[in-house]
């Protein structure tokens, strides 16, 4: 169980799942703030935390934010990373829907983060975000889906799957048609 009320900030471009978020943390008795940029979540993790206010205890972020004025915005993934930089003890969750092994590889390279990939049941997003903020030098290794779906490499996944090698699948059949060919 996570401490008594926690301060936690969502951080996406899609304000029905920032709601559906806050609403969710709220009914746990939890403290929620959205943000729907990286640098509104810079801006108030940096007013929060570097003025000697009462800091966030978690950061759940997405990893691409998209806009429709083609304005260049900053990525959930740099703001994390600078997040990381100024406050290295203060974790992060990523959501994408790029779960992919580079989304993986670069939110392993953050430390102290994890990642969940969307779709997301949101029982699953807020035992997550407890397991994180009691055990918050504990870094979750892999991605976890929610239900069964087809990745992009069209192989099966199931809901108890953690990590998928996917690299190795692919290695496996280059070489195998580096010998055919």
């Amino acid at each position: 169980m996570c401490k008594e009320n926690p301060r936690i900030l969502f951080v996406d471009d899609d304000v029905d799942s920032l709601y559906m978020f806050q609403i969710a943390a709220e009914h746990r008795g939890w403290h929620a703030e959205i943000a729907t940029t990286g640098e509104a979540m810079l801006q108030r993790v940096n007013e929060a935390c570097a003025q000697g206010g009462p800091c966030y205890d978690i950061i759940v972020t997405d990893v691409h934010f998209f806009t429709n004025d083609n304005e260049i915005r900053m990525t959930g993934m740099a703001a994390g990373r600078e997040v990381r930089d100024k406050f290295p003890n203060l974790p992060i969750l990523f959501l994408t829907g790029y779960g992919g092994q580079m989304t993986r590889e670069n939110v392993d390279s953050i430390g102290n983060a994890a990642l969940l990939v969307k779709p997301i049941d949101t029982d699953v997003l807020m035992d997550r975000i407890d397991k994180l903020m009691t055990w918050p030098n504990t870094t979750y290794q892999g991605v976890e889906r929610r239900r069964s779906s087809v990745n992009r490499s069209g192989y099966m996944r199931r809901a108890t799957d953690k990590r998928l090698e996917v690299p190795a699948v692919l290695s496996r059949a280059m070489n195998s048609v580096r010998r055919t060919g």
